[in-house]
């Protein structure tokens, strides 16, 4: 899902460490190269955005609905690899490591350079140093969990196990693989939402106005899109094909006793989720659409574009 990604560019990289006594110290740096320093055998590594259709990453590939750590203990050093940590396309990536105790603490970020409106999967390398040969919880802080998601915790001792792996299984974007899916979030009544403060109601046309977050996120919101005026439910079905760039949302409805011989105007709020930014063309199927009526089909670019309007003018029909 990532091959669709050409303009990702790699931030610049710098290395910043600071190191306070006893167990507490803090490891701050950016990177997104995809070398080392040479004059630093510590100096952390970050690659670029993966594709897992080449295999191109730090580690052994990992399939990307998988979160993984890999860890190597050798005289008091802590080498982590993170498989498939998410950041922000561009900004490279910071941590912070806390050693309280007998717990590790690292908290991933992304780091200064400016965003882009995407985030993506890589593969983090790291050094902790002053790490005693005993028993240790490791937790990693990642930035882009998603509510309900597993944290990033597990426990090992050095002093009997030198190296090994952990990992979690994830499907919500940045991570999965073709787990974008839609969802009708909501539709009005007829005339239309009364809170939104788009284009709805009895007026000349019929518009789709759409979001897109950093969390994959695409919201759009149809206005009056015409139905009878006595329904029981509105609904929506969803074909993604994120290769062809290509998305169809097909809206119809369930009538009420039958229905009533009149037509009104509606409003839909759609959502489709783990979209990857890329360039799509969205069409509406719309069964009350006349045949010299214009569909109401557009296409965005959600690499450039994060929100965003089109219309076509039609006669939209009175609510009641």
């Amino acid at each position: 899902m990532f091959t669709r990604m050409p303009f990702l560019k790699k931030a610049s990289r710098a290395v910043a460490l600071l190191i306070l006594p006893l167990f507490v110290f803090s490891l701050i740096l950016v990177c997104s190269d995809n070398s080392t320093n040479p004059n630093d055998e510590y100096a952390p590594t970050l690659t670029g955005c993966k594709d897992f259709s080449t295999g191109a990453a730090l580690s052994s590939q990992i399939s990307p609905d998988q979160d993984c750590i890999e860890y190597e203990f050798e005289d008091g050093v802590l080498h982590i690899t993170h498989i498939n940590a998410g950041f922000n396309c561009c900004t490279g990536a910071e941590f912070d490591v806390d050693i309280e105790g007998s717990v590790i603490t690292v908290e991933e970020s992304d780091g200064d350079s400016t965003p882009c409106h995407c985030l993506c999967l890589f593969d983090y390398e790291y050094f902790i140093l002053n790490v005693d040969e005993d028993e240790y919880t490791i937790k990693v802080v990642e930035p882009y969990l998603t509510d309900g998601d597993s944290e990033m915790e597990f426990t090992v001792d050095f002093a009997q196990q030198k190296s090994g792996s952990f990992c979690l299984d994830r499907t919500e974007y940045p991570w999965g693989q073709n787990m974008w899916s839609g969802n009708l979030k909501q539709f009005s009544e007829c005339g239309g939402f009364n809170d939104f403060g788009g284009d709805n109601g009895n007026d000349n046309a019929s518009c789709a106005i759409w979001h897109y977050n950093e969390s994959g996120t695409l919201n759009i919101v149809h206005t009056n899109a015409v139905f009878n005026c006595c329904v029981e439910e509105l609904t929506a079905e969803y074909t993604i094909d994120v290769e062809t760039g290509e998305i169809t949302i097909a809206e119809d409805e369930v009538l009420l006793n039958g229905g009533c011989d009149c037509i009104c105007p509606y409003d839909f709020e759609h959502e489709i989720y783990n979209l990857p930014p890329g360039e799509y063309t969205i069409k509406f199927l719309e069964p009350y659409l006349n045949p010299q009526e214009d569909s109401l089909i557009f296409s965005i670019d959600l690499v450039s574009e994060q929100s965003g309007e089109f219309c076509v003018v039609r006669a939209i029909p009175d609510a009641l």
